[in-house]
Parts: structure tokens; sequence; C-alpha cells
């Protein structure tokens, strides 16, 4: 196959070709992008590449590349204000956060915000809402053309607004949320997958097939007199040095929680002939993602943690 090679033209500006994400770019660099965007004329409430430039450092700020970051602040009355479109972007994209608009009409808009918390997983917010009563009494309606052209556009606005700057300020300012290190209790984790992803049985095909590359690659280094792979790496700390452990993630806690209760499904025989292999072969995929030789990922650990749980639950319906 040919090998295609993308065609730049000459008189391109240097900081156009390739653009780069957020927060990569020199003072230059986006100084010369603001007078881009200035002179492009698109930008109607620019007066200058001065705005232009806070604009696009704003953006840089919260993540917003820079021609987004253009589109996404209005300058009014010599303030720089987020459009909605863009705090509905943060929070659908920030991970922990997420929306759904619940009423839409010419007199009100309501908004359900979901955010995740340490612990507690995901938490239904209280309802953001936003009246034309609101707009009529801030005088919004008599001052604006597009509150009496498309008034149920512009409650979705202001109610999209209200909700992020309540709920999810630091993604407004440009910061990170507290990272989410406590483990979740096995009785909350089942109920966060399908939350998240859906009640679907998860497949422990994927942990089987590293399991097994990882007992071959066991093999082999016995066979060649090599150091029998990652496990026995850093074995012994140095002397009055002790080695930090890392909280082990919620799915191996699930793991180590059921696994007895899987292991007494095996030794049963209570099950089918093809039940019965199903649950062998999970039982030894636990017994690998709990090894020290495990190279599962947490996304196969969470997958296998779903397919655990999904057995335990047929187990006390039967």
């Amino acid at each position: 196959m040919a090998e295609t090679k993308a065609v730049v033209r000459k008189d391109m500006p240097a900081e156009l070709v390739g653009l780069r994400p957020a927060g990569v770019y020199t003072f230059d660099e986006l100084y010369r992008l603001a007078q881009v965007c200035h002179a492009s004329g698109m930008f109607k409430d620019t007066a200058d590449a001065a705005q232009a430039m806070i604009k696009i450092v704003r953006g840089q700020e919260m993540g917003l590349p820079p021609t987004t970051a253009m589109m996404a602040f209005d300058i009014i009355k010599d303030r720089l204000f987020i459009k909605p479109w863009a705090i509905a972007a943060k929070i659908n994209s920030c991970g922990y956060g997420t929306y759904r608009v619940m009423r839409q009409t010419l007199e009100e808009c309501s908004i359900a915000f979901k955010r995740r918390y340490p612990v507690e997983g995901w938490v239904a917010l209280p309802l953001i809402s936003y009246t034309i009563a609101e707009a009529k009494a801030h005088g919004l309606v008599e001052r604006s053309p597009h509150w009496k052209a498309n008034p149920a556009h512009m409650l979705y606005q202001r109610a999209m607004g209200r909700g992020g700057s309540m709920y999810f300020p630091e993604l407004l300012a440009g910061l990170e949320a507290p990272p989410d290190d406590t483990p979740i209790p096995a009785e909350r984790h089942r109920q966060n997958i399908v939350e998240l992803f859906g009640d679907t049985q998860g497949s422990p095909n994927d942990v089987s097939h590293a399991r097994d590359a990882a007992r071959d690659e066991t093999l082999s280094n016995k066979a060649t007199g090599g150091t029998g792979g990652r496990g026995e790496q850093n074995s012994e700390a140095p002397a009055g040095q002790k080695q930090a452990h890392a909280p082990e993630p919620s799915w191996k806690l699930t793991l180590r929680a059921h696994r007895d209760t899987i292991a007494q499904m095996v030794v049963s025989g209570a099950h089918e002939e093809d039940q019965r292999a199903k649950l062998d072969d999970l039982l030894e995929s636990i017994d690998f993602a709990l090894s020290p030789l495990g190279t599962v990922t947490d996304t196969q650990g969470f997958n296998l943690a779903s397919a655990v749980l999904e057995w335990v639950d047929q187990a006390k319906e039967g």
C-alpha cells in the first residue's frame, strides 16, 4: 500500500501546522495564534489580538484547544463568559460527571446532574432549574432579542451554567478534582459497574489469554534460566528500607471476597458440565489475577470481577 503524506501549504503559519493540545504552547506561539484568529474576522466579539489572547490563555487553563477557546468564550461588557456548551463538554469529558435534560419548555428548563464521589460512587444531585419568571425578573427577556426568539434554548443555557458552577466549579476554574484513591467496598462495586456500563456479564476470556501468556513466559524463563518475569524483580528491599505498598484496586478486593464462594461452586458438582468448565476456568483466572505474576489490567480486572459477581448472584437466587 502506498504511503500517504499530508500536504502542508508553504505559506501556512508554523503554529497551525500539526496543532497541539492545550498546555504545550509557548507564549509567542499563543500570541501568534491570537493574531491569526483576530485577523480572520470570524470572531466579531474580539476587538483585537489582546482580547483573542485572553480567550486562548483562559482556554489553556481549562484544557481547551486554541480555536475551541475562541468559540467557547464571549466577551460581554469587558468580561469573559464561558458558553454553556463548553461547560457541558467539560462535564461529559471529566470522567466523574454527567447530566440529563429532564424538562425543556418555553417556561422552564430542568437538568439532572450526577457526580461520582469517593466511596459513595455515583450520586444524583438536586435538580437544577431556570424559569422564564426568573429571566423576566432579571430583565433578560426585555434586553435581549435572543430570549424573545428562542426562550427554551436560553433557559437551557442558564440552567447549564448554574449547574456547572454549582456542582463542578473545579472544571470552570481549570483545576483537577481530588484523586479518588479510596477503595470501593465490595457491596458497592457491582452497583457502580451496572450504573456505568449496564447490567452485562463480564467475560474472563481476556484475562485467560493474559494468564496463559504469563504461564508460557514463566515456563520459558525456567527452561532458559531466566529471571522468571517481573514477579521476581525487587523481591528484597535495601537494608533498613521498607517497601511501599499501594492500596489494592477494588476489583482485587472483590475477587478476594468471593474467591472461596467460586471454589465451593467448582467442587460442589451441582452444575452442568459446560458450566463446571466455565467455573473452573473462572477460578483459575481469579487465582492468576491475584498472584504476583498476574499481568492483569484494571479493565480486565473489572470484567473478571463482574463475571464473578454474576455467578455469586445466580448462586444466591438458586
